[in-house]
This record gives C-alpha cells, structure tokens and sequence, in this order.
C-alpha cells in the first residue's frame, strides 16, 4: 500500500497509512516523543528573534528520526528585524548542507529575500516551502528555482492561489501538508486529486516517488 505524506504537521500522527514529519519548534512547543516519529527541527522567526538561538539547534542534529531543517525562514509580519532573520536563516541553511537535508521554510512577505538567496548559496540540499497560497506567477518562479512548494489548508478551502499554483507545478515537486490545522491528510489528498484532475493512488504515488528522492530515512 502507497502510504499518505504529511510533510509537515504539528501534530504527532500516529497512523500506519500516513508518514509524517512533526515540526519541533526548539523554543516554544512542548517537547515531543522524537524517539517515535519523524521530524523536522528548527526556530520559527517568530519566536527566535537573536542570533544566539541557533545554538538550541546543534543539539538535536544527530538524532536518527531528524529528517530535515525547520521550519526557519522569514517573516514581514511577525518577527525580528530582517537582517536578524536572514542570519538565522542562513544558519539553518548551513546545518541543512551539513546533514544533507531538506530545509523546510515559511515564508511571510520576503519571497524576493528567498529567490535572492538561493541564487547566491546555490544549496545542494532542497528547500520547500510550506503552507504555500501565493500567485502562480510565484509560484513558477519559484519552482523554476528548484525550490518545492507545499500545500495544505488553502487547498482545503478552495484558495484559487493555491489550486492554480499547484496547477502549475504538478509537473515538478510538490508536497502535502497539515500543519497546525484541524483537518486530516486525507481531506488535503481529495482536494488535491480533485483540483489535478488525477486519481487519489496516482497522486499518491508521485508525492510518494518525491518523498523517496528527498529524503533519507534510516
């Protein structure tokens, strides 16, 4: 059976059909059972505003069920100054190219900062963007950066943004994802079927085939 992907969630989901990849927020979750779950790890620009909280970072990179970095990123609304966010960022991308894996970012208003950045480090890792909604035109361009865009909720209530920017990039990688909502996988795997006009088990195995060249699980 092709297992369900939820790339990103902040929950922990214990469902045998569904692999998910909890986000541990360093500085302001409750700690969570890590030894039974896969997860992400970084510090959300809102609640990491000095530089100094990258060090809550390196002590939790070497644990086996660590599948990737974030989420990190920027954010115009909520957080430090952007200078402090891009330092922080770019720590995280230095951790991301050191493990060798996926780096996922939220972004908030600073996709310009983002393109800027990939140009200029060239990352061998991928960087995916969750809990995308923007315009399609972003939404092209940023895939043609090789950057992966995730969907969720906004997929869920029928966002336009969001089922044409998935439209754009079904050609390319893409995810799907819960984060911090109330709804299941599930539900975002029938909106996302439905707005590609493709079967739930065919959709099921391109997200499936992206998994397995992404990431590493041991």
């Amino acid at each position: 059976m092709v297992p369900l992907i939820d790339i990103h969630n902040h929950k922990s989901i214990t469902k045998k059909e569904v692999i998910s990849i909890t986000n541990n927020e360093l500085s302001h979750s409750e700690p969570k059972d890590l030894e039974n779950q896969f997860f992400s790890s970084g510090l959300h620009p809102w609640y990491n505003k000095t530089v100094e909280s990258i060090n809550l970072l390196n002590n939790i990179t070497s644990h086996k069920n660590l599948l990737a970095i974030g989420e990190c990123g920027l954010d115009k609304i909520n957080g430090a100054p952007l200078n402090i966010q891009q330092i922080i960022l770019k720590e995280h991308i230095k951790i991301s190219e050191a493990l060798q894996k996926p780096l996922i970012i939220h972004c908030v208003g600073y996709f310009n900062e983002i393109i800027a950045l990939k140009k200029r480090l060239n990352p061998s890792q991928k960087w995916i963007i969750h809990g995308f909604k923007g315009h399609p035109q972003l939404a092209k361009q940023l895939s043609s950066m090789d950057i992966i865009l995730s969907f969720g909720e906004a997929l869920v209530k029928g966002d336009y943004k969001a089922t044409a920017s998935l439209n754009i990039v079904k050609e390319k990688l893409f995810f799907l994802e819960t984060d911090s909502s109330d709804i299941n996988i599930e539900t975002v795997y029938r909106k996302a079927s439905n707005a590609l006009k493709i079967k739930e088990e065919e959709l099921k195995k391109i997200i499936n085939s992206n998994f397995i060249s992404n990431f590493t699980v041991k």
